[in-house]
This record gives structure tokens, sequence and C-alpha cells, in this order.
């Protein structure tokens, strides 16, 4: 009986911490691809598939990892367009799974992301075709800044805009994107 009444105690002391993630961890849900960390091979079975690689990084307990993946992931229309463009692998900030990048240098998670300059969470870092790094965005994403990502990328923009901010200021004089309250997003 003690037994039992210490397991339920236990799942129902779980129980915020699955809310707030939804039934998934801060890694990120089901679809995310399950990589063998080889970012070479990812960026090649990503260009195959007509689709780019995104790295998101993340860390245990982060509350924007968290609400990235709640509030912008739960928009099911971003989500079927991340789902569709995007292989997305996550990246423990502090994590030791071991990722080799592009020059086929083995490291752990954490190191591999210091190489890459990510100091925070969410980071996310898309790649093209070549392994060149086109969309590099920090921090918690509200559903319309990463939905103009996912255009930014999706349809090639990164081309003609190399920097994302510069982008968004076009994209917002035209009347096409704007924050919340109005407010031009940065």
């Amino acid at each position: 009986m003690r037994k039992l009444l210490m397991l339920v105690l236990c799942a129902w002391l779980a129980l915020p911490a699955w809310a707030l993630n939804e039934g998934h961890g801060v890694e990120g849900p089901g679809w995310f691809k399950q990589s063998f960390l080889d970012i070479r091979e990812d960026v090649a079975e990503a260009t195959r598939a007509r689709r780019k690689l995104m790295l998101y990084f993340y860390q245990d307990g982060c509350p924007y990892c968290a609400r990235f993946l709640r509030e912008t992931l739960g928009v099911k229309t971003i989500e079927d367009r991340t789902f569709r463009n995007f292989d997305v692998v996550a990246i423990d900030l502090r994590g030791a799974r071991e990722v080799t990048d592009l020059a086929g240098k083995a490291q752990p998670e954490n190191q591999f992301a210091e190489a890459m300059g990510v100091k925070y969470t969410p980071t996310f870092l898309v790649f093209d075709e070549a392994g060149k790094v086109i969309l590099r965005q920090s921090g918690f994403p509200p559903p319309r800044k990463f939905s103009a990502m996912l255009d930014y990328v999706a349809e090639g923009a990164y081309r003609s805009y190399p920097d994302f901010d510069i982008y968004l200021k076009v994209r917002a004089s035209a009347g096409m994107i704007r924050g919340e309250g109005g407010a031009l997003m940065r």
C-alpha cells in the first residue's frame, strides 16, 4: 500500500511538468528528426528530400523552449509547414551526445553549440544545401515571427535578403507582417 501511495504521489508531482510540455520533452515533438547527429548527413538528407535542415537548440527547464513548443508549434498551420519543409533536429545546449559538424569533427553537443556560437535557448540555425547557415535566430519566436522565418527560408528570400531583420522590415513596410500591438517585429 505504501509503495502504491508513493507511486501515485510521484505521478501527481510530475503532472505540472508534463502539462507544461504537452506530453513531450522540451527537446520537441515526436516528428522532429531522429538523427545520428552527423550534420553533414542531415544536410544531405534534407537536400535530397527538398527540405532544409533546422537545428533547434534547447535545454531542459528552459521556459522559452517550452513556450515555443506550446504557443508557436502548437499552431497547427505552423507545425504543418515546419514538418513539410524542414528536417528539425534538436540539440541540447548542455548535452553530451556526440555531434559531427560539417568539417567532420566529432564533439559533445555542448561543445558543438559553443563552436556554433549558440549561447541561449531556444536558438534556431537553418542550413542551405551547401551547409551554410542561412538563418540564425535566438530567443522565443512568437507564431508570426516564426511563420516569417519559415517564409524567409521556404520562399528563398534569404538569397535576396541575407539579413533576416532587413527582410522583416521590408515585409513590415509593405504591410505584410505586423508584430504584437501593431509594432514592427525585430
